[in-house]
């Protein structure tokens, strides 16, 4: 039963807004309700296939060792550029404080990504990143991820320099088959972790399918909102409120309203597959804070904004204190410390 838990644990990535909840059975996911559990496999899916390409990326990388004695490493380098750099001038990075070398001559500045393939780093196609290091199409600073670490990768790690773009290719400086051989089980290596974690993500995803099947529908967190989630004439609920000077207190309150259009979210960037940007009716009874009215007609409100509900997600919430108490838990969000007071007549007693 302990590793059945610790794998339900693993269903919460805790990077997509729900870390702040704890999860040990099986019923405190399924108590999340379709549509948040259907996020859930969303996020994995998208995991899942990025670990995939990552597979087949790592296979070809290995392809590209495996089998090669230095002799036919040397041969694939003579069918690649191996050139001079006659001017080179050493740069002054301040934001780093680090100086690095960078070619300034015009063969170098025209020559294109991959020309230098395994004789010398800077224009090579298998390079690493390139530490925000990058001239033309030259990596100034970069490492070699078809050696491993403890060979001496350029990596920048501890002490060791990166690798620069006049770095002869260590593979074939090295040129011995132990040097090629070590390098294979470094990818081989690399692509074993990620085909565990490939299939991590994938039971993931099949054992979410299998849970959503038990759970019934309930209204997703606010920032779970699909696409799509209000249109136009939806009856809505507005979460509003209204400073009252005299008794130096806010109060709250719940506005009828209906939604009049929606549109593109203005902030787009912020959400994993993009929000909506909801225009509410400005009617009399919205009114309860002008400012807020003014807003609301205006610039609208996002889609995944807790301050606007449906209907049904508004009697939801009210009829189910529980459920209510995660959807307004998000403890360092000041949005929803004032969702929280709006709604705290219908939370359970602490």
């Amino acid at each position: 039963m302990a590793n059945r838990n610790i794998a339900v644990r693993d269903l919460n990535p805790g990077c997509i807004g729900l870390s702040y909840i704890s999860f040990m059975t099986e019923t405190d996911f399924i108590f999340l309700g379709k549509k948040n559990l259907e996020r859930l496999k969303q996020y994995w899916r998208s995991e899942e296939r990025d670990l995939l390409n990552r597979v087949k990326e790592a296979q070809a990388d290995v392809d590209i060792l495996a089998g090669k004695t230095p002799e036919d490493i040397k041969a694939m380098a003579a069918e690649y550029e191996s050139p001079d750099f006659p001017d080179i001038v050493m740069i002054h990075d301040d934001k780093h404080f680090m100086t690095y070398p960078e070619p300034s001559d015009a063969a170098s500045a025209e020559r294109k990504a991959g020309a230098t393939t395994f004789n010398f780093c800077g224009w090579c196609k298998h390079n690493g990143a390139n530490f925000g290091y990058r001239w033309h199409n030259c990596d100034t600073a970069t490492y070699c991820p078809l050696i491993p670490r403890e060979l001496g990768n350029g990596y920048n790690y501890s002490s060791e320099p990166s690798f620069r773009f006049n770095t002869p290719c260590a593979i074939v400086e090295k040129g011995t088959q132990e040097i090629l051989d070590a390098c294979v089980e470094h990818l081989e290596d690399r692509k074993a972790r990620l085909v565990v974690e490939k299939r991590h993500h994938s039971h993931c995803v099949r054992y979410l399918g299998r849970l959503i099947g038990r759970a019934e529908e309930k209204p997703p967190f606010a920032e779970f909102r699909p696409r799509g989630w209000f249109n136009r004439d939806d009856r809505i609920v507005v979460i509003s409120y209204c400073y009252d000077k005299a008794l130096s207190r806010t109060t709250y309150a719940f506005i009828q309203s209906r939604v009049t259009d929606v549109g593109l979210s203005r902030n787009r960037e912020e959400f994993v597959d993009g929000g909506d940007r909801v225009l509410i009716s400005r009617d009399e009874p919205l009114r309860y804070d002008l400012n807020d009215a003014d807003s609301f007609e205006r610039e609208g409100l996002e889609s995944r904004n807790p301050r606007i509900l449906h209907d049904w997600e508004f009697e939801y919430l009210k009829a189910h204190p529980d459920y209510l108490k995660i959807w307004v838990c998000h403890p360092e969000d000041p949005l929803y410390k004032f969702i929280g007071k709006a709604f705290a007549d219908y939370l359970p007693e602490a």
